[in-house]
């Protein structure tokens, strides 16, 4: 999976975090699933977010607007393939 090699480094890089700080390396792509540590982080996100707003549906909203972040950041980068400068569209 996507992530796994990196992450080794990414934890000894940040080790000297204090330990009220979480560094969880988290990789986000379109088609690719999250790794095991990615989608359990993501969930006592979501599990804590429903906990702390006294709403069921609110861990199901935390991976919806990671999701949307995701398509969002996709669109600008299609978008940025197009050059509007000039009125004359880029073929």
């Amino acid at each position: 999976m996507f992530g796994n090699n990196n992450s080794d480094n990414d934890n000894n890089k940040y080790s000297d975090l204090p330990s009220s700080y979480t560094f969880q390396p988290s990789a986000f792509e379109t088609l690719a699933p999250l790794n095991a540590s990615s989608m359990a982080f993501v969930t006592e996100l979501g599990r804590r977010l429903s906990e702390s707003a006294d709403d069921p549906l609110e861990s199901a909203f935390c991976f919806q607007r990671l999701l949307v972040a995701v398509q969002r950041f996709n669109a600008e980068l299609i978008q940025e393939t197009f050059d509007f400068s000039n009125s004359q569209p880029d073929l």
